[in-house]
């Protein structure tokens, strides 16, 4: 009942993702992961900058836009995916309710009309106890790997889990009901030895990187846009500064990490911010916003006749910009030619 309902609100939402071409691709990777089954399960992605999938109790798969943009190569969404999966199968969420099916009462009692109370209960069933998310750690690894995807990939998703989790000195504790779950060197220990074990048995893995990454080439920028509106600048930053080890050339990945320097606003970071934006329209491509936001950091410095040459090569580049009038009105307060 409570994952019918939720269910229901996802496909009536507006973050519903409705891109055929993404959609295709996220279920055509499920029905690969679950073989004959396929049918079992439906496939929703949502535009949210959360890293995290599920998939509920009746077989609905609910994938996060957050996830898609921090996967590196398509054996990291499959090792994800098939963790999700293995929960699915093994039944776990259904286990926990019949373990708890007092509390299930009460919020079935209480929520009646109330639907927040049902993502409430949600939240409370979808957390796993640390065997089962070990289990589903095993499942998900499996299912991947009998596909060829290497298997180095599944304990890469647990490196850049804990490196954006150490990264935020004010992450909030797990949800309302608390989370059990294995931590993340945990987890990268087990799958780093587990890597290891198999590698040997086949001569030629693949990561599926390049495919990945033309599939989600038409909406990154729109995802980092969320990423960045997040308002958590230490985990962004660790996001970015991993993108842009991979593509150090590509000025629109320098822009947004001198955005999330900027959000992040420790000692240091305005340089950092302006280090990025001046690598960014460096490059082949830059986006004009890296020189607007160069200015508003020159005008906040007191550097006016920096501030009135970036603001004026980036009126130059965006004529018909959104904040044109802001910017005009900077430049008038500015004075100078």
């Amino acid at each position: 009942m409570l994952s019918d309902k939720l269910e229901q609100f996802v496909q009536t939402s507006p973050l519903l993702v409705r891109d055929s071409s993404l959609n295709g691709y996220v279920r055509g990777l499920v029905c690969k992961l679950s073989g004959p089954d396929c049918g079992d399960l439906r496939v929703y992605v949502l535009e949210d900058p959360t890293m995290n999938a599920e998939t509920l109790p009746n077989g609905a798969v609910v994938v996060f836009t957050g996830l898609l943009l921090r996967m590196q190569n398509e054996a990291q969404l499959a090792f994800v995916l098939g963790h999700e999966m293995t929960h699915y199968y093994n039944r776990h969420s259904v286990k926990r309710w019949e373990s708890e099916r007092g509390t299930m009462n009460v919020l079935a009692f209480l929520g009646g009309a109330a639907l927040p109370l049902y993502f409430i209960a949600m939240d409370h069933f979808m957390s796993f106890s640390r065997d089962q998310e070990r289990e589903a750690d095993e499942g998900g690894f499996q299912r991947a790997t009998a596909m060829g995807y290497e298997p180095q990939q599944a304990a890469e998703i647990w490196r850049m889990m804990a490196e954006e989790d150490k990264a935020d000195p004010n992450k909030p504790s797990p949800g309302i009901f608390g989370r059990d779950h294995p931590s993340d060197e945990e987890r990268l220990a087990a799958l780093s030895k587990r890597a290891a074990e198999i590698e040997s048995t086949k001569s030629q893995w693949t990561t599926g990187a390049d495919d990945y990454r033309k599939l989600i080439a038409p909406f990154r920028d729109k995802w980092l846009e969320d990423e960045i509106a997040r308002s958590n600048g230490w985990q962004s930053a660790v996001v970015l500064e991993r993108m842009v080890r991979n593509e150090p050339n590509n000025g629109m990945l320098q822009y947004f990490l001198g955005e999330a320097y900027r959000k992040r606003g420790k000692d240091g970071d305005a340089q950092l911010a302006v280090a990025a934006y001046q690598q960014a329209v460096a490059s082949e491509d830059p986006p004009p916003r890296a020189w607007r936001d160069l200015g508003l950091l020159a005008m906040k410095s007191g550097r006016t006749a920096e501030a009135r040459t970036d603001f004026a090569s980036y009126l130059a580049r965006a004529p018909n910009a959104d904040d044109r009038s802001m910017i005009e009105f900077y430049q008038s307060q500015l004075g100078g030619k």
